[in-house]
């Protein structure tokens, strides 16, 4: 085997390396009033060098998609399949290595499909610095939201990781809610910190929350198709109780924020050609003219994508360790 052949693979088993750091897991159960008094997202505007948007990348049966503009930079876990099982949405961002996660259980025994759109994201600033991420979910069944968690990444990847090692006492309190939306608040321990994770009706859903008179207890949360929910109340054929057809298709918008800081702190990220040097020595070897090839904007797919997965990872305040399991690397002061 040949030194050129050694270089060039092991170039492309550190980009893969990379791309497997995406990896994911299962598991599933919900949870607990305060106002957010903000809530209006706006898309920033992101300079070419710092935007970045990648999806759906698709590892060990859950699609990622990573989003990154001069305000927010954020990584979307979303189960990838229709099942029986609750479907899962992680939403990670490396800014205070934080992010939540939610499930929805399908009702009745049915089973669930919960996808996303990269073009729905946009990133949100509200009042007090709040920042973070929106999009759009479409789901094809009524749920219920089972285990949600708003805070540390560290929590979220014990509980998915861990064989469901929680605190007992859920780590939010049921915020404003209607028939049209329903959110959830967090303060943290800091004293300073507050987070939001809000979802409201973007077409064809209806929020059934009843609140927990024990603040142990999460309340019952519910988001069912509009369709259903008129044939249930005089529109049509009611539905029984125990039947499993309770399909209809509804548009969820989810927008997720907080406020580590007390003033806004950008740290731009670095795209593929600002990491990676692009002009050859003149005694470059044959498999150095491979890669620099590939990893130039005008390259071969081969390495195309896989760098721009690695840029998402690259800030001009440092790097971090890897996807949303491997937040450890706190690059904002």
């Amino acid at each position: 085997m040949t030194s050129t052949t050694i270089t060039t693979r092991m170039i492309s088993t550190i980009i893969l390396f990379v791309l497997n750091l995406f990896a994911v897991t299962t598991a599933n159960n919900s949870n607990g009033t305060v106002v957010n008094p903000n809530s209006t997202s706006n898309s920033s505007s992101s300079s070419p060098s710092q935007s970045l948007q990648l999806g759906p990348i698709n590892f060990a049966s859950y699609n990622n998609y990573v989003y990154r503009d001069d305000l927010t930079s954020a990584q979307v876990v979303l189960s990838a399949n229709s099942s029986e099982k609750p479907s899962r949405l992680i939403v990670a961002f490396p800014k205070g290595n934080t992010g939540i996660l939610t499930y929805f259980v399908p009702a009745n025994g049915s089973s669930v499909g919960v996808t996303t759109n990269l073009e729905s994201f946009s990133s949100v600033q509200d009042e007090n610095n709040q920042t973070g991420l929106s999009g759009t979910l479409q789901l094809d069944n009524e749920v219920r939201l089972g285990v949600t968690l708003i805070g540390s990444i560290r929590t979220v990847r014990d509980y998915t990781e861990g064989n469901g090692l929680l605190n007992e006492i859920f780590n939010w309190t049921l915020g404003s809610y209607d028939t049209g939306h329903v959110e959830l608040v967090r303060h943290w321990i800091n004293g300073t910190t507050t987070q939001y994770l809000r979802f409201e009706d973007d077409g064809g859903a209806k929020f059934d929350v009843t609140p927990s008179s024990n603040k142990t207890i999460a309340p019952i949360i519910k988001i069912i198709p509009k369709s259903l929910s008129a044939r249930n109340n005089g529109g049509g054929t009611p539905v029984p109780a125990n039947s499993t057809s309770n399909s209809g298709s509804m548009r969820v918008k989810f927008t997720t924020t907080f406020n580590l800081t007390t003033t806004p702190v950008e740290n731009p990220g670095y795209s593929a050609p600002e990491i990676f040097f692009t002009d050859l020595p003149s005694n470059a070897s044959q498999a150095l003219q491979t890669v620099i090839q590939g990893l130039k904007q005008d390259g071969g797919d081969e390495y195309r994508e896989r760098v721009k997965e690695l840029s998402f990872l690259t800030y001009d305040q440092g790097a971090l360790a890897g996807g949303w399991r491997f937040l450890t690397c706190t690059y904002y002061s």
